[in-house]
């Protein structure tokens, strides 16, 4: 089992397609977990957003990239637990693994490892979600999406007492499904109880100045919560802005900047080659 992932995670950090062998759910003792697995360094980004205001979030969106991972910290380290029961992780197919045509989400109740414990599935909510067109219910593609894995921890050490519900969407520019899938979950969960977090990145591959001039743009239209906007927004995961969009159709929400950096910003590094970052929340007015 070791070995199998290990070789995974080698392929993902060697640029070559990860080849998946889809084990099923219910497999018993199979769990997941993350490649970043060091606890200090998960404790030394959280130490720097200890004294932070926590606040009831209905929904955010944080980076994916390890980098970050002091601003990712920051936005689990802002969300009020208390009353929270299920945190849903919604991440673009990043290796485009969804290649069923009739798949445009895929799911899983496996359980996971943490450096702070093991953290479970809703399964209760993953199994109505599934009830949903276009959603199958398995482990493979979350071995190695990070979009994913690399956002568990944190919700394991921020909001302890949570259960989670990984969501993987397709690349399909069907956006309107995403839409209208995200608003059908907003029906089936309790909202008071429950934090939709979007695991997107935004600019890849430009210029600082090109990156902060993008992000302006998108922090601006962030807010309307509007379907024909979804393609003036330039991030790596379009579908989750729908699902985002979809699942606060209904309701009033107030839009709160946590932050927008990039990677030159943290790293130093590539000014001509960045990836940046955006974090937010939406707050029920």
């Amino acid at each position: 089992m070791l070995f199998f992932v290990s070789a995974l995670i080698f392929n993902q950090l060697s640029g070559r397609k990860p080849q998946i062998k889809v084990i099923p759910s219910t497999t018993p003792g199979v769990f997941l977990e993350s490649y970043f697995n060091n606890e200090n360094e998960y404790n030394q980004s959280f130490i720097k957003s200890e004294d932070i205001i926590k606040t009831h979030v209905l929904a955010t969106i944080t980076s994916h990239h390890f980098l970050a991972r002091d601003l990712i910290a920051q936005t689990f380290l802002g969300i009020n637990p208390t009353g929270i029961k299920s945190v849903i992780i919604v991440s673009p197919d990043h290796f485009k693994q969804i290649t069923k045509t009739d798949v445009l989400v895929q799911t899983t109740d496996s359980n996971w490892h943490t450096p702070f414990g093991n953290i479970d599935p809703d399964s209760d909510l993953i199994n109505k979600i599934t009830q949903q067109n276009g959603i199958m219910n398995d482990i493979g593609l979350f071995r190695t999406e990070h979009g994913v894995y690399t956002l568990v921890p944190f919700v394991k050490k921020a909001l302890t007492k949570t259960k989670i519900v990984p969501l993987v969407l397709s690349q399909s520019t069907d956006y309107e499904y995403f839409y209208d899938l995200g608003e059908k979950i907003s029906k089936i969960v309790n909202l008071d109880e429950t934090v939709l977090v979007i695991s997107s990145d935004f600019n890849h591959y430009t210029s600082i100045q090109k990156a902060r001039s993008n992000d302006e743009k998108s922090i601006k239209l962030l807010p309307n919560k509007k379907l024909e906007e979804v393609n003036l927004i330039t991030n790596d995961c379009k579908q989750c802005t729908a699902f985002l969009f979809g699942y606060l159709k209904n309701t009033d929400t107030d839009f709160k900047l946590i932050f927008n950096k990039n990677s030159f910003d943290l790293s130093g590094q590539d000014p001509e080659n960045v990836t940046s970052y955006i974090g937010a929340y939406f707050i029920a007015k």
